[in-house]
């Protein structure tokens, strides 16, 4: 039993280990280039769901790991270079462009939506963040072959997928996304929508999903990784200049150490560990307290009004 043990965990620190070396490259490749359109926080977020949980945290098939986000990248950067809309109105329009994508492709890749509402947020207009999208995805999808060989595209306690109570159940959030856009927008507090707060809030509201019912640990887990993701820049980087991809590690391994601590491993909290590193230093102290508040307004959401029904097993557990 020891032995099988720690062939297990030896199995999950390499899990950890191929994840980490993911955004490793990616920062080193950002810096090296001079690029940050090449940094995509949720990376980190699909390397845990489909690398290290031992089944699929979303329902996505290996082409769609890859089409979703890249698609929905491409969104993001259309409605920056030629909308002239105000950004809630992008924000709204964005979300409902990827949640119909989402429909009609028969996934549940949550993290399609962040890949589309981050340039909004941070400004991007250049196309090499869809480019830096496509490949990292192109590299999550093949890696989980070798990660879930024997995996299918739908997690084993998923109800069999419905379009039409997908387009009910993107619909019910589009309100709640509306209205904090707009809240956002006028209190300038945009890191309280940080894009993985979506995806965390898109998990929580989701029928038999336990977050919202210990909500007490996703919002454990999101304050830590915003603030040492945001330490890490500001002390590491700035002080002791440590490179970025060094910070980077250094911040997600922080995160994997929170996950085993709690025993949950919620992907949208690794990226909001990453998310520093676009984020420009006069804002830093802002992302430090708007995306734990932001967290905590929408697990109040969670389970105040959309009540989740009972309790299943928790994902990547």
């Amino acid at each position: 039993m020891n032995r099988q043990t720690t062939t297990t965990r030896r199995a999950l620190c390499g899990r950890y280990a191929a994840a980490l070396a993911l955004i490793m490259a990616m920062v080193f490749a950002s810096e090296q280039c001079q690029e940050k359109e090449f940094i995509f926080p949720e990376i980190l977020a699909l390397a845990v769901g489909f690398w290290v949980a031992p089944r699929p945290f979303w329902r996505a098939s290996r082409l769609n790991i890859f089409l979703a986000p890249t698609l929905a990248a491409v969104c993001g950067v259309l409605l920056m270079r030629y909308s002239h809309l105000p950004l809630a109105a992008m924000i709204v329009v964005a979300y409902i462009a990827v949640a119909l994508l989402l429909v009609a492709t028969r996934s549940r890749l949550a993290p399609a939506i962040s890949a589309a509402i981050l340039p909004l947020l941070i400004g991007t207009t250049s196309w090499n963040y869809p480019l830096a999208v496509g490949v990292l995805t192109g590299i999550v999808a093949l890696g989980s072959i070798v990660a879930q060989p024997s995996s299918g595209e739908t997690p084993p306690e998923e109800a069999p997928f419905s379009q039409r109570d997908e387009l009910i159940f993107w619909g019910k959030i589009l309100p709640v996304v509306a209205v904090y856009a707009v809240m956002i927008t006028l209190c300038d507090v945009r890191f309280m929508m940080a894009p993985p707060l979506i995806v965390m809030f898109s998990e929580a509201v989701r029928p038999n999903n336990p977050l919202a019912r210990q909500p007490f640990k996703p919002f454990f887990l999101v304050a830590l990784a915003s603030t040492c993701g945001v330490l890490a820049l500001f002390f590491l980087k700035g002080m002791l200049l440590f490179p970025g991809w060094l910070c980077a590690a250094l911040a997600s391994c922080a995160v994997f150490a929170g996950y085993e601590a709690t025993g949950m491993r919620l992907p949208p909290a690794a990226a909001l560990g990453l998310l520093p590193l676009l984020v420009s230093p006069e804002r830093l102290a802002g992302y430090a307290w708007q995306v734990p508040a932001g967290a905590a307004l929408f697990l109040v959401i969670a389970c105040l009004i959309f009540r989740p029904n009972a309790v299943a097993p928790e994902k990547g557990a």
